[in-house]
């Protein structure tokens, strides 16, 4: 398989569209030196949204976006891997979680503060 750079090009517009990330950072997750771990707040997030029953479009709506971009907004929100902390305010708003619940770290066996 070659590389040329029709190809690369093509696939780096795919990234850039699907991502919407600034071109430096594309080529750094893509040169593997990023060592990028997702923050432990979206999978409770997602945790949550499971449990819930809600759909996307529900969670939207608490959120407080409109009928047209609630489950878009959301979607969007739950693919992100280093979420704002004003989307997590909304989010726990939203889910009557504390904010705290979320973000906290959680204790490691065996360790003493």
């Amino acid at each position: 398989m070659s590389w040329r750079n029709e190809d690369f090009e093509k696939n780096l517009a795919k990234l850039m569209g699907s991502y919407r990330l600034p071109l430096a950072s594309i080529l750094y997750r893509l040169s593997g030196m990023a060592d990028f771990r997702e923050d432990p707040s979206m999978n409770r997030v997602r945790q949550w949204l499971e449990k819930s029953g809600l759909t996307m479009h529900e969670l939207g709506l608490r959120m407080g976006y409109d009928e047209q971009t609630a489950r878009k907004a959301v979607w969007q929100f739950l693919r992100t891997a280093d979420p704002r902390v004003g989307m997590l305010r909304k989010f726990a708003a939203a889910a009557g979680v504390p904010l705290v619940e979320l973000v906290a770290e959680k204790k490691q066996k065996g360790k003493s503060g």
